[in-house]
């Protein structure tokens, strides 16, 4: 479906609103999305070939009441982040990172809560991430929102200053609300995490289906399960030994 015009399309739902198709706003026209519009346990999320692409970065996006700020690439959202961490920022279509090579910093250096409301793949996380008592913080997102999903990918990082009695702090996720079988073939490190206790992929809902905790030694000893070796590969001599993006490699 696509349209050119100015106006916005509004989506209602009593419970979950599911894109299986394209959707391309053309103009400057804008989308917005309701769910659990009397319902409840409802969410918004892509199924099969589905996805919302914007051809102007004026576009609005509105989600449950929430507006979204359309950005273009990865320099314009640390921007936007640094800006306002505590905004809403969407890509307005698919990015291609490779064109930025290897990022020697975070780059997105600034503190932001890390709250997933998309689909991530074949992505790895390392260096540390920092919370307080109560905070929700994981090796790669805080919070997993319902229409998330995390697929072939994993986290080395450590988790600093989370307390012991943290419910909320896991490996690879803080707190996933996403449904049971969102996320296939993840990973974290319990030797450097932190995080050593299996049932805290994500720290909340503990054993969460899909996310595995392995060692260091482990991960370093072969592609993990389910990770694809046309775009993953391993060797002792780049990326400490850890999985790497074959089209993407980390400096040696």
């Amino acid at each position: 479906m696509s349209w050119s015009g100015a106006n916005t399309f509004a989506l209602d739902a009593y419970q979950s609103i599911f894109v299986k198709e394209p959707v391309s706003v053309a103009g400057q026209g804008g989308l917005s999305v309701t769910t659990n519009h009397g319902g409840k346990d409802g969410y918004f999320g892509f199924q099969d070939k589905g996805q919302v692409t914007f051809a102007s970065l004026s576009s609005a996006l509105t989600i449950n009441g929430a507006t979204y700020t359309l950005v273009g690439d990865i320099a314009t959202l640390a921007a936007d982040v640094a800006a306002n961490s505590a905004g809403n920022y969407a890509l307005a279509k698919d990015y291609n990172a490779k064109a930025d090579g290897t990022y020697s910093n975070s780059p997105i250096p600034t503190q932001f809560s890390g709250r997933n409301s998309g689909p991530i793949s074949a992505s790895y996380a390392e260096g540390s991430m920092q919370g307080g008592t109560g905070s929700e913080i994981g090796g790669l997102a805080g919070d997993n929102a319902e229409e998330s999903t995390i697929a072939q990918s994993y986290s080395t990082a450590a988790l600093k200053k989370i307390g012991h009695k943290n419910r909320d702090a896991g490996g690879l996720i803080g707190v996933d609300v996403s449904p049971a079988g969102s996320n296939t073939s993840d990973y974290w490190d319990i030797s450097t995490s932190g995080v050593k206790s299996r049932k805290k992929g994500a720290g909340t809902p503990r054993k969460d289906p899909g996310i595995t905790g392995l060692t260091t030694e482990q991960l370093q000893s072969g592609l993990p399960n389910g990770f694809d070796p046309k775009v993953w590969a391993e060797d002792p001599k780049i990326n400490g030994g850890f999985p790497y993006l074959i089209n993407n490699p980390p400096r040696k």
